[in-house]
């Protein structure tokens, strides 16, 4: 029986998601800044509906992103859309 590096695969397949999150959570909060924070605005250049961060507005830009990334913004319509 042989044994595969199987944990330092998924460790690096780990770290990559995580460059990943990071670096859209980076590209959100550049973008609100961009944007001074208007929801409408953001929402317009990403090409989505605001109604959810309209009615939940973000408290700053981490939190915006933190919600975007986590799909609190996002209408399950849109989701299955997107598929």
């Amino acid at each position: 029986m042989s044994s595969t590096p199987a944990p330092e695969k998924d460790a690096k397949t780990a770290a990559a998601a995580e460059e990943d999150n990071a670096e859209m959570r980076k590209f959100l909060e550049d973008l609100y800044d961009k944007h001074e924070g208007s929801i409408e605005s953001i929402f317009e250049e990403l090409n989505e509906n605001p109604g959810k961060a309209i009615k939940y507005p973000p408290a700053d830009k981490s939190v915006f992103a933190t919600k975007y990334q986590a799909g609190f913004y996002t209408y399950v319509g849109s989701r299955a859309e997107a598929k």
